[in-house]
């Protein structure tokens, strides 16, 4: 069985800002004073690169939410997680995308997909009826009421998606650290 190698998060930058630079180019507007815009953003607000994130986005667990910005824009909301008893404070960032990023301790160890998400997560999109998500990721590792739980494939650390039903429909996804 071959293993199919993904481009580095790097190479996958760099045809990002490619993409978007080139689009600049086709779609950006000079004004008077030279400085070009896009579709009236001022040239001072940055666009997110990213709209969504790829299939697979355990590359991004691991990440620090400095570079997840880079890639997805500041996001629209960021908020401190309190802390359990001897743990310190998380983080979470809000994107307008669909997704917030959970951090600790400067890494990101949880992404959650909500219903303004456009993109798929392992061929599942939020709005899948529970016989396509079973088919498409084979038997849950636990399920319990409306949560499914899956195994991912290790990234030196145990991968976990929980896909929350309602109305026998994913309602919410979460991909995170299974050892966390």
């Amino acid at each position: 069985m071959r293993h199919l190698r993904l481009p580095s998060l790097s190479l996958l930058l760099i045809l990002a800002l490619f993409a978007t630079s080139s689009a600049f180019a086709q779609d950006g507007a000079s004004t008077q004073d030279g400085v070009s815009t896009q579709d009236g953003v001022s040239p001072g607000a940055a666009a997110p690169l990213l709209a969504i994130l790829p299939d697979d986005p355990s590359s991004w667990l691991g990440m620090t939410p400095a570079e997840a910005d880079g890639l997805l824009g500041a996001p629209a909301d960021s908020r401190a997680i309190p802390g359990e008893a001897g743990l310190g404070e998380g983080r979470v960032d809000l994107h307008s995308q669909g997704c917030a990023l959970y951090s600790y301790e400067g890494r990101i160890w949880q992404i959650r997909f909500t219903a303004a998400y456009a993109g798929s997560v392992y061929g599942i999109f939020l709005g899948d009826g529970v016989d396509k998500i079973v088919s498409t990721l084979g038997t849950p590792w636990s399920q319990k009421d409306s949560v499914l739980v899956f195994r991912l494939a290790w990234r030196g650390y145990p991968v976990r998606l929980r896909v929350v039903l309602g109305a026998d429909a994913a309602s919410d996804i979460y991909l995170y650290r299974g050892d966390f």
